[in-house]
C-alpha cells in the first residue's frame, strides 16, 4: 500500500546514501559509500563563502575492504565538501578501523561508534551484507550464523 497523500509542504532537506559494494580479484570485499546532503535554499556559510540550493552541503566518500572473516583490511574516506573546514579532519582516521571485525551487531557499532561514539545506523550495513550474500554458499552462511551464535553465548566453538 502506497503512503498516504501527504499535508502541503516544502521540500528543505535531503541526504542521500549510495553504498556499493564489490568483489574484488584478491578476494576481498569492497564497500564504497558516498553521503551527500543538500538543501532546497541558498544560505550564508563562513568557511565557504555561502551555500547555493542544491550544492553539496556534505559530500563524503569511505571504501572499506574486508575479507570473508568481515575482518577489516584497509579502510579511507575522503572529504569532497563540507560546511565547516575541519569537518574533514576525520578521514585519517579511518585508517584507524584496520583489524576491526564487522560483528553480528552491524557495521554502524564496529566502525561509526569506533570513530564518532556516535551509534546512528548507516548504509554500510545493508551494502556489505548484500554484497557477500549473494557470493557466499547457504551452507558458509549458516555456518558462519552458528558459530557467531556460539560467540555471542561465550561458548566455544566445534
Amino acid at each position: 500500500m502506497p503512503l498516504s497523500r501527504p499535508a502541503p509542504r516544502e521540500h528543505i532537506h535531503s541526504r542521500e546514501i549510495r553504498c556499493r559494494g564489490f568483489r574484488r580479484a584478491d578476494g576481498m570485499w569492497d564497500v564504497e559509500g558516498v553521503l551527500e546532503d543538500t538543501k532546497t535554499y541558498s544560505f550564508a556559510n563562513h568557511d565557504r563563502d555561502g551555500i547555493v540550493s542544491g550544492e553539496p552541503i556534505h559530500r563524503m566518500h569511505v571504501r572499506l575492504t574486508v575479507d570473508d572473516a568481515l575482518v577489516v583490511q584497509a579502510a579511507e574516506a575522503f572529504t569532497e565538501a563540507a560546511p565547516f573546514s575541519l569537518c574533514g579532519d576525520i578521514a585519517p582516521a579511518f585508517a584507524g578501523l584496520v583489524g576491526l571485525r564487522v560483528g553480528p551487531v552491524g557495521l554502524h557499532t564496529t566502525v561509526w561508534t569506533h570513530l564518532t561514539g556516535d551509534e546512528t545506523e548507516g548504509g554500510f550495513t545493508v551494502g556489505l551484507g548484500y554484497s557477500l550474500r549473494d557470493f557466499k554458499s547457504p551452507g558458509d552462511v549458516a555456518k558462519e550464523r552458528a558459530e557467531e551464535e556460539l560467540r555471542s553465548r561465550g561458548l566455544p566453538l566445534p
